[in-house]
């Protein structure tokens, strides 16, 4: 799986995305892909263009939708590690 993005759609007063934030920036750090955190209360316009209706919601590689805590972590432990060819 080639994915250059990941970008988490959440909120602060969202208590799965604080949860969430931490465990996903942990795990990213080993892989090699670049990530993006939005606070859907301070990008209004961000929601809209990618449709967002539930959080928390992380869009993979520019194409895939992935809602919920659990479905977001199973997706990205998916990803290759950056020591990996």
């Amino acid at each position: 799986m080639s994915v250059s993005t990941v970008i988490l759609f959440g909120s602060d007063d969202c208590i799965p995305c604080h949860t969430l934030k931490p465990q996903v920036e942990s795990m990213l750090r080993r892989k090699r892909v670049r990530y993006l955190y939005i606070d859907v209360n301070e990008s209004p316009e961000e929601v809209a263009k990618y449709q967002i209706q539930t959080l928390p919601t992380a869009i993979i590689g520019g194409l895939t939708a992935v809602v919920g805590a659990p479905n977001i972590l199973r997706s990205l432990s998916l990803l290759p590690d950056k020591e990996d060819k």
